[in-house]
């Protein structure tokens, strides 16, 4: 399992892992919250300046609406939200098994608007990234 093999080198590593109170609502769709190893992780809670942020990302996301059809994404705002909070946050990476999530993160770069690197653990193996990363 790819994201495992992703934590497990981060977490020995060192580096500082975040999740947004977001993901932990979506990820409780699936599973209990509990499962997760939350005291590794700094938990993002949403605020007033992830929201003033999220507004202009869900903006720019909605004027791509028809792209994003085309490759079978409907738009989620809460992928606005999400990677609002990181570049308010000053996250350098936003690592994820959501492949589609990076075509939104992707406009949101090319319109500079975001700064940091989407790593799509399901195309990329951990491997490649060792130097990047760490």
């Amino acid at each position: 399992m790819q994201a495992v093999e992703y934590f497990k080198r981060m977490l020995d590593d060192g580096c500082i892992m975040a999740v947004s109170t977001i993901a932990l609502a979506e990820y409780a769709i699936k599973d209990t919250i509990s499962s997760l190893p939350l005291r590794n992780l700094r938990i993002i809670a949403f605020n007033y300046k992830h929201a003033e942020k999220s507004g202009l990302f869900g903006l720019t996301v909605q004027g791509c609406r028809k792209e994003y059809e085309q490759i079978g994404r409907t738009i989620v705002l809460n992928d606005s939200k999400m990677f609002a909070q990181a570049e308010v946050e000053g996250v350098d990476y936003i690592i994820s098994a959501d492949s589609k999530a990076e075509k939104i993160y992707n406009t949101l770069k090319e319109k500079c608007l975001v700064s940091g690197i989407y790593v799509d653990i399901t195309t990329t193996p951990l491997t490649t990234l060792t130097e990047t990363l760490f």
